[in-house]
Order: structure tokens, then sequence, then C-alpha cells
């Protein structure tokens, strides 16, 4: 069976359901691993894009190492997402969880991105309300009706 996508999940280790979800949809994880500081490995990124690769996932700050990313990181790899005209899934379910002095940058925010990222967010953690996955994504209007015709389903 041939598999129709390829995703980069940069932020090894991350949400263990990311994985599972592309897995169903039939989409294969490539999984390029932080370095030892666990900042991200730009060279392991650019070395395992192929022509499959549709998409990079970012998790900023990460589940569960809480690393954050820094703008320079976070530019290199909006340079890397538009060189190879790929999309970009940012995890910004942690975003008010910094704890160092960083300041969280979405990457749609970023000159090109918006059309181009699917930020993935939730009220349940800002809330303290984990139990209920309160969750939300922000895309284009292309994107969020893509995304529509999966999610009834499943």
């Amino acid at each position: 069976m041939e598999i129709p996508a390829q995703l980069q999940d940069i932020s090894s280790p991350n949400f263990v359901s990311y994985f599972y979800c592309a897995l169903f949809f039939g989409v294969k994880v490539i999984e390029v691993e932080r370095k030892d500081d666990f900042s991200t490995n730009i060279e392991g990124i650019k070395n395992s894009i192929t022509d499959k690769t549709k998409a990079i996932l970012i998790s900023s700050p990460n589940n569960p190492t809480g690393y954050a990313l820094r703008l320079k990181e976070l530019k290199e790899i909006v340079d890397i997402v538009i060189k190879n005209d790929l999309y970009l899934i940012s995890d910004e379910v942690y975003e008010n969880y910094i704890y160092e002095d960083l300041k969280h940058t979405s990457p749609a925010s970023l000159n090109e991105m918006f059309e181009r990222t699917i930020t993935v967010n939730a009220m349940s953690k800002l809330f303290s309300a984990t139990g209920f996955r309160l969750g939300y994504v922000v895309a284009s209007k292309e994107l969020i009706d893509l995304m529509e015709k999966y999610h009834q389903y499943t």
C-alpha cells in the first residue's frame, strides 16, 4: 500500500495522539528527534523532507518536555515550510505556560504563514478544565472546509 502523504513530526517526543491520528488517516509520520537540550534539529528536518512530505508538526511549548521554540528556530522552520511548499501544524495548547524569559509567537502571525498554518489550541488547559477536552483549530477557510469532511465522521 502506498502512503499518500508524509508528516514531519519535529517535536518528538510529542503528544501521543498525533502519531495515531496520522496513522488512522494513512499518513506516514517521520519523527525528527530533538537535540539533547530539546532544541530543534533544523538539519534533521531539512534532511528528512521528501517529495511526499505535506506538513510539518510543531508543538511549542512542547508536551511533554515544556521546551518553547526560540524565535530564531521558528523562523528557520517557517523558511523550510515556505521553501518546500508545505503546511505547518502548530500545537499551541501550552502557549500560556512559558516559564522562561520568552514570548510565544504563533507561526500564523509571520509573513506568508497564515494560509499555510493550522493552529491547534485548547481552552481546557487555560481554564483548568482538562477533562472536558475543549479544543479548536484556526486555519484558512479552505483548510477548515477540508477538515470538516473528515471530522464529521470521525
